[in-house]
Order: C-alpha cells, then sequence, then structure tokens
C-alpha cells in the first residue's frame, strides 16, 4: 500500500488499473480487503481501481482525535484531488456508503457515479443473529476502539 498525506493525516491506499477511476469505500471497522473480489472484476474491465483505508482503519493513520463523516469525505475529497483523478465513479458500503453520499452531495464536481450498498438511515432487524452481530460491534467499538473490532473481523 501507499501511503499519501491529507488532511493532516496519512492514508493508506492502493491505485491500480488504468481507465475510469472506481473509489471504493468501506465499511466501518473494515478497510481495502473488503473489496478484493470486487477490485479483480473492475481490472479485468479496464478500470482504474483505488482502494483507500479510511482514517483510523487498517494501515492508515489513527489519530487520537475526533472524526467523523464529514472528516472522512474530506480525507477522500483531498485523495480525489492529490492523486488527480478527475470524476470518480464511488462505490461505498455501509459507513462507505454515507460517506459516498456525503462527497457526492457536497463535491459533486468530483463524481461521475454513485452506488451505495447497505446503507440506510437506521438498523432495524427482527432476525435475533443480526441483532445479536450489531450488538457485539457496537459494544467492542464503543468499550475496545475500532482496532479491536478490525481484529475480530479480520479472523472471520
Amino acid at each position: 500500500m501507499k501511503i499519501i498525506e491529507v488532511n493532516h493525516t496519512r492514508l493508506a491506499y492502493t491505485q491500480e488499473g488504468q481507465g475510469e477511476a472506481v473509489l471504493l469505500i468501506h465499511g466501518l471497522g473494515a478497510s481495502a480487503w473488503t473489496w478484493k473480489h470486487q477490485k479483480e472484476v473492475l481490472l479485468q474491465n479496464n478500470y482504474q481501481v483505488i482502494l483507500p483505508d479510511l482514517r483510523g482503519h487498517g494501515m492508515s493513520h489513527k489519530p487520537n482525535t475526533p472524526y467523523n463523516i464529514n472528516t472522512f469525505t474530506e480525507d477522500l475529497s483531498q485523495l480525489i484531488k492529490t492523486l488527480d483523478l478527475g470524476k470518480v465513479h464511488l462505490v461505498g458500503l455501509s459507513m462507505g456508503g454515507v460517506i459516498a453520499f456525503d462527497l457526492a452531495a457536497t463535491q459533486p464536481t468530483l463524481v461521475k457515479s454513485l452506488l451505495i450498498s447497505n446503507t440506510g438511515p437506521e438498523f432495524k432487524t427482527s432476525l435475533l443473529e443480526a441483532m445479536v452481530f450489531y450488538w457485539e460491534r457496537e459494544f467492542c467499538l464503543s468499550h475496545y476502539g475500532i482496532q479491536q473490532l478490525q481484529l475480530k473481523h479480520s479472523k472471520l
């Protein structure tokens, strides 16, 4: 992975292929590895694939300061501009979808298309297994931090 300085932090990212740029944004507690299968398909179809680890995730810097969706959006906006990608296809999963939506709404000149998945304003389920999974993530995140949540999910 490469490292780039944006918005007063160091982001890890990969950039592969040629063609139209596709920026894939992972969800909370994940990292660029989320997209390994999609990356291969996109590369085979002549896209340039950019896979960042969001601040506080994966190989990126984990500053001991508060950050939120606006912070992630600014990080990615600067990443797009610094890498001179022009307009990108944005794809976001879960929290990454929220970030992608915010980026498209606040920086429309950087976005060619938008695809969000598994993203919504609230989490409701009647399945006990899904509720336990959600509560486990929330508990782990609030009590042990993002690094422990990432460790747990990297072993799955």
